[in-house]
């Protein structure tokens, strides 16, 4: 009996021992979604705090949304599998797409983008319509001080 209570017990530590393995290899790695981080700047390479960021699923369409941080990170975490375009925008700067974002699972993928100023024209010109200005004449008949009325320039 005590042979039969040893081999019991022998199992069970065998078992325990498997199940814990497991749990930490599944811990370290063996998940089926990954994390997408990024870091966008501008073309001088200053961080860019508050830019939005999202990322959509190519093959689901499903969206996620970001915004950096004070120091121009964002972190979208537990994406499925597949390719993702990533649009990023802040106001006075051009959106950034980037169309082919590739994710596997269990691995974190990253991506690092730079917006460009928005260019506004140099010269500023605009036609306006022939006589769309141009006020209507009439006379005010102010009073003048002897007693005339005379028309009032406009």
């Amino acid at each position: 009996m005590n042979r039969s209570l040893s081999r019991l017990a022998s199992t069970a530590i065998l078992a325990t021992a498997l199940a814990m393995s497991s749990a930490a290899a599944y811990a370290q790695g063996g998940g089926t979604t990954a994390p997408l981080t990024g870091l966008i700047s501008d073309r001088t390479g200053a961080v860019l705090p508050g830019a939005d960021v999202l990322v959509r699923n190519n093959a689901t369409s499903a969206q996620f949304q970001a915004v950096t941080d004070a120091n121009g990170r964002f972190v979208v975490p537990a994406l499925n599998p597949g390719t993702y375009t990533v649009t990023v925008s802040l106001q006075g700067f051009k959106t950034l797409v980037l169309p082919d974002v590739s994710l596997t699972a269990s691995t974190p993928a990253s991506v690092k983008a730079t917006l460009e100023l928005e260019t506004w024209p140099r010269r500023l010109s605009w036609r306006v319509p022939p006589n769309s200005c141009r006020r209507r004449r009439q006379p005010c008949n102010r009073r003048s001080s002897s007693g005339r009325s005379s028309s009032c320039p406009s």
